[in-house]
């Protein structure tokens, strides 16, 4: 039997046993109003496995279920409504494993995808750091989900204005680890976002630039190079991350080493960030005369070398426009080139006074991750397999562990 199917158990008891041991057995079973109450004392993990179950018979029963009908099912609308509710009402890092367990079922076969990432977002403080690390690794496995859809038009009609509008947030902050875990969720769901949506993402994050370039922690500094280099200024799908290579995770003794370099000093690549550390001769992502500031990821030798269209700016309605000098007819992209190269050419009267001391710092890091960028690309118009680089960050790791 199965658990909503009970049907073959019963027709085999009844040919098995004699009418008075099933009155017997009967008598055992409590009546209608006790065994509900004792189903509601059982708790989230007994709710959402019945649930789980129920969503599994449903989809068995029903084949080719659209994801717009869940709500004709009997007995869908309060099971969904009791599921809601505990996710509202729990706090996000004590969600048992059957809840999120649950929640990728729900996901995979229908459109809730806007519903539980705006419910975990406004229950979250922005102010506790494990509670918005928790909850980004919750959204970004949830939107990852997206691009697993049937359905063409659930994603489409996602809620990324809501969700823009979070990341704004999160970057107004001043916590270092929310600023991580924020750009590696960035970093990470790039490449989920259609390119109009990408095109916004770049203008949401452009107020922020200094803030992030230019950053006390070279934790936060070497996250935005590689969402610079890597995302912001590349078309969606160019590439794919790499999953299995933690290559950018920072540990306290990395950031150790750091602390006392001089400014000068390029900053050390972690161990097996880059697919290969040593540049091709004459290869041209590293900074020369003529060259941009990002050496040219989207024109130039580099675009011609793996055929990639530039990105040009998408003009989005909405209200994600940001304060930053650029009109919004300028190509986003050329804005953040012409931003790195005013700094390469100590031209510091954009950049916030309290943070020009780490222009020569940031640069330097900036650098080595451009020769990385350069063997990626090789790498590609050899025919391999693009990679580059993951990011995650830790947030066990306390502030004061380096500093």
């Amino acid at each position: 039997p199965s658990l909503f199917d009970w049907s073959p158990l019963h027709d085999a008891a009844e040919r098995a046993m004699t009418p008075e041991e099933l009155l017997a057995l009967r008598a055992l079973v409590p009546p209608v109003p006790a065994w509900r109450s004792r189903l509601r004392a059982a708790g989230t993990p007994f709710f959402c496995a019945v649930f789980e179950q129920w969503v599994f018979e449903v989809v068995s029963c029903v084949r080719e279920m659209d994801a717009g009908r869940w709500h004709t099912v009997p007995g869908y609308v309060p099971l969904l409504r009791r599921f809601l509710l505990e996710l509202k009402g729990m706090h996000v890092l004590h969600y048992p494993e059957s809840m999120l367990r649950l929640a990728d079922v729900l996901l995979r076969h229908t459109h809730l995808h806007s519903v539980v990432v705006r419910i975990v977002l406004l229950k979250t403080n922005l102010h506790d750091v494990g509670g918005v690390s928790a909850a980004l690794d919750l959204v970004g496995s949830w939107v990852g989900t997206l691009a697993d859809v049937n359905l063409p038009w659930i994603r489409s009609a996602f809620d990324f204005e809501f969700l823009f509008d979070a990341i704004r947030l999160l970057l107004e902050g001043e916590q270092m680890q929310v600023l991580l875990k924020t750009i590696e969720f960035l970093y990470t769901g790039f490449d989920l976002l259609l390119e109009e949506q990408a095109d916004v993402l770049r203008r949401v994050v452009r107020p922020f630039f200094y803030k992030l370039f230019l950053h006390w922690s070279p934790n936060v500094r070497r996250f935005f190079h590689h969402l610079l280099v890597f995302r912001l200024t590349r078309p969606i799908g160019w590439t794919r991350v790499a999953v299995l290579k933690p290559t950018a995770r920072v540990r306290p003794a990395d950031m150790v080493q750091h602390q006392g370099a001089p400014a000068s000093a390029p900053l050390d690549v972690p161990k097996g960030a880059a697919l290969a550390v040593s540049s091709p001769p004459g290869s041209p992502i590293l900074r020369s005369a003529g060259t941009s500031a990002l050496g040219r990821p989207l024109g130039g030798h580099l675009a011609s070398a793996v055929d990639l269209p530039r990105v040009t700016s998408c003009q989005s309605s909405g209200s994600f426009g940001d304060s930053a000098s650029a009109t919004d007819s300028e190509d986003v992209v050329s804005w953040y080139e012409s931003a790195v190269d005013e700094l390469r050419r100590e031209d510091l009267s954009r950049a916030p006074s309290e943070l020009r001391v780490y222009v020569p710092m940031s640069i330097s890091a900036l650098d080595t991750l451009c020769a990385q960028h350069a063997d990626v690309l090789m790498a590609a118009s050899s025919g391999e397999p693009l990679q580059i680089p993951t990011l995650h960050w830790d947030t066990l790791l306390l502030d004061n562990e380096a500093y």
